[in-house]
């Protein structure tokens, strides 16, 4: 393609971990002169990609196809718009492996009766290069019937989406709840040192998890550009196994209190293997995953 107006779709990817992934399968297709391929423009967002301006409401408005995560407000924002908007958009749906929320939220779409003829999961024996290809080569030959954009803008205009009804559900007797106090007990527990420690910890288990070499650097980002380096598994587990140091690390005063992280035993066993130059039992890692979904909270 030589001009950006021969394209008959555009792609969105925004796929966390698996982003360069697919960058490189779509350039391999590509250079192997892939004919799926020659109409295609893959939009690889991140922070800036579209300038001040919104990438996927972008993509939504040119009738984008989309491959991202299974975030609560990527599915809820892709349902609403594909069943109120008219949007057109098909999606390849990629949870993030061991986050149980993103496991649901991708179930549910692709259950969905409305919607679920335009979504497409990894197969459970497919590697992501074939789910991508499949992605791709499934789109229809003739567009949906255009529309104009007033369906479009009455939709996202209109204030009564799935968060106000999902309001409303909640709180339909809202004269009987004293929300002062819900926000009073919600900034405490923001503030509680032992909650915001453990949203550290878990942040820097499940960052360590995708290292898979002794040898292998590890930079762990907490929140607000905050970030800790550690130059390989050896020194991590070190941190782990010595309760003095890991409290420093996610902020505790007391290294008692370190002691007592979700699953601290089992996620030291884990790096104790691989600091030694073994390799971790088959399934551990899915199994330590599986085990902190219990601990898991939205915003962590």
């Amino acid at each position: 393609m030589k001009y950006g107006g021969d394209a008959q779709n555009i792609i969105y990817v925004y796929a966390h971990k698996k982003t360069n992934i697919i960058a490189r399968c779509v350039n391999e297709r590509m250079q192997a002169g892939d004919p799926a391929y020659r109409e295609l423009i893959f939009l690889f967002c991140g922070a800036g990609a579209t300038g001040n301006l919104n990438a996927m409401h972008l993509a939504y408005i040119a009738d984008a196809d989309g491959i991202t995560t299974a975030g609560a407000g990527t599915v809820g924002e892709y349902a609403y718009l594909r069943k109120k908007a008219g949007c057109s958009s098909r999606l390849l749906i990629l949870p993030i492996e061991g986050h149980n929320e993103q496991e649901k939220n991708a179930d549910v779409i692709s259950k969905d009766n409305d919607i679920k003829a335009f979504v497409v999961r990894t197969l459970q024996t497919e590697q992501l290069s074939d789910s991508l290809q499949r992605f791709v080569n499934g789109a229809s030959k003739s567009r949906e019937a255009p529309q104009t954009m007033n369906e479009f803008i009455s939709a996202i205009s209109n204030p009564n989406t799935y968060v106000h009804q999902a309001y409303d559900l909640l709180f339909n007797d809202a004269s009987t709840i004293d929300f002062s106090n819900i926000r009073q007990v919600e900034q405490l527990m923001n503030q509680n040192p032992l909650l915001r420690a453990t949203r550290k910890y878990l942040k820097l288990v499940f960052q360590a998890l995708s290292v898979k070499n002794a040898n292998d650097s590890l930079s762990v980002s907490f929140q607000q550009g905050a970030t800790h380096t550690f130059a390989n598994v050896k020194e991590l587990n070190h941190t782990l196994q010595n309760p003095s140091s890991l409290a420093q690390l996610i902020g505790l005063k007391s290294p008692g209190q370190a002691s007592e992280m979700p699953l601290l035993q089992e996620v030291r066993q884990y790096f104790s293997v691989l600091a030694n130059g073994g390799s971790p039992s088959t399934g551990a890692e899915a199994k330590l995953k599986e085990e902190f979904g219990e601990f898991m909270v939205t915003g962590f």
